[in-house]
């Protein structure tokens, strides 16, 4: 386990993403300070918040877990990027570096995790590719045009839900 969050180089790169996040945003109009401004920036800001959270706990697992909620705000910074590009708050060249970066550090911060996954308590010497028991290791892979809306994506199964409430089956 690193003995310092500032020696991994994936919360290095996410700190370098927030300093660009604050100046790609810097010049937004300023009715979405509290908008679309303050969502984007916030987005970045968990990337190596959370990171050092999970390593600050001590434990594989939390890294882990604090490492993939890093992995959803690095999609939520996507599709933001994708909706700020739309409203013409950022340039087509501005958001394609930008995404080059996002996408850099998506597969970086999804390495990280299998590798912490890999040296989990149980786990058999040399098994770092080993998904975990309760699921893929670092979520579905990373793909920008996953973006794009298709038929397929807006079809949703039924979803059968058990009151929490109800007392009368155990």
């Amino acid at each position: 386990m690193p003995e310092c969050v500032e020696n991994l180089e994936v919360w290095q790169r996410g700190v370098r993403l927030v300093k660009a996040v604050y100046e790609i945003t810097r010049h937004w109009p300023s009715e979405e300070q509290y908008g679309l401004t303050s969502q984007f920036r916030r987005a970045a800001v968990s990337v190596p918040t959370n990171i050092a959270e999970g390593v600050g706990r001590g434990g594989r697992r939390e890294i882990v877990r604090f490492a993939r909620v890093s992995l959803g705000s690095l999609y939520e910074l996507s599709t933001l990027l994708v909706i700020a590009e739309g409203l013409g708050c950022v340039s087509e060249g501005s958001a394609a570096k930008m995404r080059a970066e996002i996408d850099a550090l998506t597969r970086q911060l999804a390495a990280f995790i299998r590798y912490q996954q890999g040296r989990l308590p149980g786990r058999p010497p040399g098994s770092t590719h080993a998904p975990p028991p309760d699921g893929d290791a670092a979520g579905p892979p990373y793909k920008p045009q996953a973006l794009i809306h298709s038929p397929q994506a807006t079809r949703h199964k039924p979803r059968t839900a058990r009151r929490t409430d109800d007392h009368s089956h155990p």
